[in-house]
């Protein structure tokens, strides 16, 4: 993908535009905090449900999770019960940086469970933090993982409730959430063979990702504008996150004058 280059930009009171065209929306999930021990199970969570009083051997869940991280394949997913229990018969169909598709056995039965998908090893409590992430391992009967392969289109479903951050600065919405593959390339295509796409935010959404876009900026709800109010002697500063569809050797960027209340302008220059 293109990488995004990136300019801070300083004004008062400001309304921009941007060329941004209509792509299907995306659907969202509810991103929120939880509590648990970060240090042992990772920073971010999924929370499903299992909503069947069946004795169930397996259940699978397909988890829209939208990752950033690289090689998401490579890293050890850990799943347990309402009571931080690890369940042990788990098996993963399919991870990738935009979804997963696991089987698990509900050792608990029906309620609510937890996919921890980022677990590492060390410690982020620190000043100089320095942390690994686990590789994949299985606890599960090999009896158990033949069985689950052979009736995986026929598994009940868990719900997928809601993705959960251990504090609120890893929380990933909205800015590090990345749009699918699919998302990225109907972006793409909707440019018309643009050089560049500019998606303008506000100084609260930092832009975060260089090597991927945030699903924020997909479909009819992504920024057109930005739009504020700056107190007296107040550098008001906004973002400017330029898409490059091809190579570019620079960006230009030029300014109107600022028109205020009472017919008022400051001149661009």
């Amino acid at each position: 993908m293109s990488r995004l280059r990136i300019a801070r930009l300083l004004s008062l009171t400001l309304t921009l535009g941007a060329f941004l065209p209509t792509v299907t929306p995306a659907q969202t999930l509810p991103y929120r905090l939880g509590q648990w021990n970060a240090d042992s199970l990772g920073n971010q969570r999924v929370v499903l449900h299992v909503d069947s009083t069946l004795n169930l051997t397996a259940v699978r869940v397909q988890i829209p999770w939208r990752r950033r991280d690289p090689a998401p394949e490579s890293k050890r997913v850990i799943i347990t019960d309402a009571l931080g229990n690890r369940v042990t018969q788990v098996v993963a169909f399919t991870i990738r940086g935009d979804s997963g598709d696991i089987a698990f056995r509900p050792r608990a039965g029906m309620g609510d469970y937890f996919v921890y998908y980022l677990p590492y090893v060390g410690s982020v409590r620190s000043n100089y933090p320095k942390i690994s992430y686990p590789t994949p391992d299985s606890t599960s009967e090999p009896e158990w993982i033949r069985d689950v392969h052979v009736r995986r289109d026929w598994l009940p479903l868990a719900e997928v409730v809601a993705f959960e951050s251990a504090d609120s600065m890893s929380l990933l919405w909205p800015m590090e959430v990345t749009a699918t593959p699919a998302e990225v390339a109907a972006r793409r295509a909707a440019a018309r063979g643009a050089p560049f796409v500019v998606f303008p935010e506000d100084r609260t959404r930092a832009i975060k990702m260089t090597d991927a876009l945030p699903q924020r900026w997909i479909g009819s709800a992504a920024p057109t504008s930005v739009t504020g109010t700056a107190e007296r002697d107040e550098y008001f500063s906004f973002q400017l996150g330029v898409w490059a569809l091809t190579s570019l050797d620079s960006v230009r960027v030029r300014f109107s004058g600022l028109r205020g209340p009472a017919a008022r302008v400051i001149a661009a220059s």
